[in-house]
């Protein structure tokens, strides 16, 4: 079973950048025609990702669009037949709640023109402005027993010391390398202690408990880590007050979150009729002197970093917030 992708996109009056974040995928196509746009990948979890003949806003030039993939991401750079501003990227609005704008990179058609490019790979495409790489990260150590001690086990004469170390899993976990090894097998060790005979008094073992190994230690981390993550990647969700609704959406990554919320306009706007107030722990939206929203934010927001714009001619408010700490919001509003 396959799913939609999620892009975020942007634009000039000449290109069309779309962007799927997808870490280490395994396999990725894309595919375009005059105003076709088609994506196919596989996650490294297998999970699979497919987009079939979206229809673009308008037509591009195929033979000077690209596209790119690269660890964490698949980025395609799309040349406009007419050099114009889109008023979104398709006109199919089942893909609405899986598109949304690319903040770091939107600009407006009442923006002041910019005609640099969003490099995508290195001379030919570059890829400027999407931040660094980051570190791959430690490989973890190897792990071992270490320092088990087994006072007062005496008389245990002729013991195959080998065969007890890999009865215990002595190899220890492969660190990095998903946490395969390292575990105990009891059922072997109790046969092989069984059969040993004249084991003289074992009292003083204690302490052995739950094998609680540096190894046992990060991959219950990591579950944490996985499932924190998920519950800061939850998906969108409907909210609303005082009569007005909204959809929004958090998404984490790499450390920092954003919160997105969207407002369906039933009169198209323009930059003139919104107001958005951004405050540390406060949201007020005004358009064309409705209130949309007015109250306190659930958690803290990076005022600085926070911004709006208005998509599908005017139809919808996106206002995007940046958190001041990646932590998983229950509600938008307090």
């Amino acid at each position: 079973m396959s799913k939609t992708p999620n892009l975020i996109w942007a634009q000039r009056r000449e290109k069309v950048f779309i962007t799927f974040e997808c870490v280490d995928s395994k396999k990725s196509n894309v595919e375009f025609s005059d105003g076709v746009f088609s994506l196919d990948a596989t996650g490294k979890d297998d999970t699979v990702f497919k987009l079939e003949n979206m229809s673009l806003w308008s037509e591009i030039i195929v033979d000077e669009s690209k596209w790119f993939r690269s660890d964490r991401a698949i980025i395609a750079s799309l040349k406009k037949k007419d050099p114009d501003f889109w008023d979104g990227l398709t006109k199919d609005k089942a893909y609405k709640k899986f598109i949304k704008a690319d903040f770091s990179k939107f600009v407006d058609e009442d923006d002041p023109e910019y005609n640099g490019d969003i490099a995508v790979a290195g001379d030919e495409m570059g890829m400027g402005g999407m931040g660094g790489m980051g570190g791959m990260g430690g490989m973890g150590g190897m792990g071992g027993m270490g320092g088990m001690g087994m006072p007062g086990m005496g008389g245990m004469g002729g013991m195959d010391m080998e065969q007890m170390m890999s009865a215990l899993g002595s190899g220890g976990g492969e660190g990095g390398e998903g946490g395969e090894g390292g575990g105990m097998d009891m059922a072997k060790l109790q046969e092989m202690l069984a059969g040993m005979g004249g084991m003289g008094g074992m009292g003083g073992m204690g302490g052995m408990g739950g094998m609680d190994t540096p190894e046992s230690k990060a991959q219950q981390q990591a579950q944490r880590n996985q499932q924190d993550a998920a519950s800061k990647n939850a998906g969108e969700a409907e909210g609303g007050a005082d009569g007005k609704t909204w959809e929004w959406e958090q998404t984490s990554k790499y450390g920092e979150s954003e919160i997105i919320v969207r407002f369906a306009l039933a009169t198209p706007a323009t930059k003139k009729d919104v107001k958005v107030v951004f405050k540390a722990r406060e949201l007020k939206v005004t358009v064309a002197g409705e209130e949309l929203i007015n109250g306190k934010t659930f958690g803290a927001v990076a005022i600085d970093d926070s911004t709006w714009c208005l998509v599908e001619k005017g139809a919808e408010l996106q206002v995007m917030l940046a958190l001041a700490e990646d932590t998983k919001w229950n509600d938008l509003l307090a």
